[in-house]
């Protein structure tokens, strides 16, 4: 199983499933929020750009630092603008904001994600005679 966790690939499609979720649902009509608690919106875009970031990191494992950050903040920004051309969403700096910080929050964990998703140590067989 833990060789699996390690493979990239597997990573990427999931990376790409999950952009193309988050662009949709951003994009889409929007009819009533479906939880009424304040600020409820601004803790799913935390969340979803932290899984974004997650997945991203698990991608590229090298990238992330210089590529990875950026560019979700800049697919975040370029949605942001999209949603104001809709007609029937708006753009939002604070969900600009809350978007940033989810890639920020995955930044801070990141060794604590990195630690976790490490394959356990496998113990080296002993000669006993």
């Amino acid at each position: 199983m833990h060789y699996l966790l390690n493979q990239p690939i597997l990573f990427r499609f999931f990376f790409v499933s999950a952009l193309i979720t988050v662009t949709w649902t951003c994009l889409m009509p929007l009819d009533e929020p479906v939880v009424n608690i304040n600020n409820f919106d601004k803790v799913m875009h935390l969340g979803a750009y932290f899984v974004l970031a997650g997945l991203f990191e698990r991608s590229f494992p090298n990238h992330f630092i210089k590529v990875g950050i950026i560019a979700l903040i800049a697919y975040s920004g370029l949605i942001e603008l999209l949603q104001g051309q809709t007609g029937y969403r708006s753009a939002s700096l604070a969900d600009l904001i809350a978007n940033s910080l989810g890639v920020f929050c995955y930044l801070a964990l990141m060794p604590i994600v990195r630690k976790l998703a490490k394959p356990p140590a496998t113990k080296a067989a002993s000669c006993t005679g």
